[in-house]
C-alpha cells in the first residue's frame, strides 16, 4: 500500500489490458489441464477488474472450474495435496457462479480424494471441510457423507494415537455438531 493507502500493483492492472486477448487465445490452445485452468481462472478472477466496462466471463469460470476437475482425474501426474488444492480453487469458483451442478461434482471429488488419503495426509482429508463445512450452497446429503467422513478419521486418529490428527477432526466435528449460535469462534 502507498503512504495514502491505496494499493500498488505489479504490474499494474490497466498494463494488462493486452493480457486478456492473450490469455482468451491460449486458453483455446493448450490441451494441459492445468495450464487451462490457470488461463481460465486468469480470466474468470481479473478480466472484469482489469476491464470495469466489462462483466465477468462466466464461460471463463465453468471452463476453470472443469479444468480443475480434469486435471484431478490425472492423479498419478500430480500429488494429492496439488489436486485438493485445485478442487477447493474450482468449489470456490463454481459457489461463486451459483452452479450447483459443479459444486456438488467438486464436493464429490473432494470426498472422494479426502476418504483415500492417509491419515498422516491431513492437509488433504481436511480439505472437504475447508470446503463444505456449514456452506449453505451445499446438499445436506455432503454434509452428512462429510460428518461420516470426519468421524471414521476421529477414530482412525484415535487408534493410531495421531492428536494432531485427533485434534482437526474433532474440531470440525464440534463445528458441525454445534448450531452455530452455540460457537464460541
Amino acid at each position: 500500500s502507498r503512504e495514502d493507502g491505496s494499493a500498488i500493483c505489479r504490474p499494474e492492472l490497466a498494463e494488462l489490458d493486452g493480457a486478456i486477448s492473450q490469455w482468451s487465445e491460449r486458453l483455446q490452445l493448450v490441451t494441459s489441464p492445468f495450464l487451462k485452468a490457470r488461463y481460465a481462472d486468469l480470466l474468470w478472477d481479473l478480466a472484469h477488474i482489469i476491464q470495469p466496462s466489462s462483466k465477468r466471463v462466466f464461460k471463463a469460470g465453468r471452463a476453470a472450474v472443469d479444468a480443475y476437475i480434469e486435471q484431478t482425474c490425472a492423479l498419478g501426474r500430480i500429488s494429492d495435496i496439488e489436486a485438493a488444492m485445485g478442487l477447493e480453487r474450482a468449489f470456490q469458483i463454481a459457489i461463486e457462479l451459483n452452479d450447483a451442478e459443479r459444486a456438488d461434482l467438486v464436493a464429490d471429488r473432494l470426498l472422494h480424494l479426502g476418504s483415500r488419503a492417509p491419515l498422516d495426509a491431513i492437509g488433504v482429508w481436511s480439505m472437504p471441510t475447508r470446503c463444505l463445512l456449514g456452506n449453505r450452497k451445499v446438499a445436506g446429503s455432503r454434509q452428512d457423507q462429510l460428518t461420516a467422513e470426519l468421524e471414521r478419521r476421529l477414530e482412525e486418529a484415535a487408534q493410531a494415537v495421531n492428536g494432531y490428527a485427533c485434534g482437526v477432526a474433532a474440531a470440525a466435528l464440534s463445528k458441525r455438531y454445534r448450531p452455530h449460535s452455540e460457537r464460541f469462534n
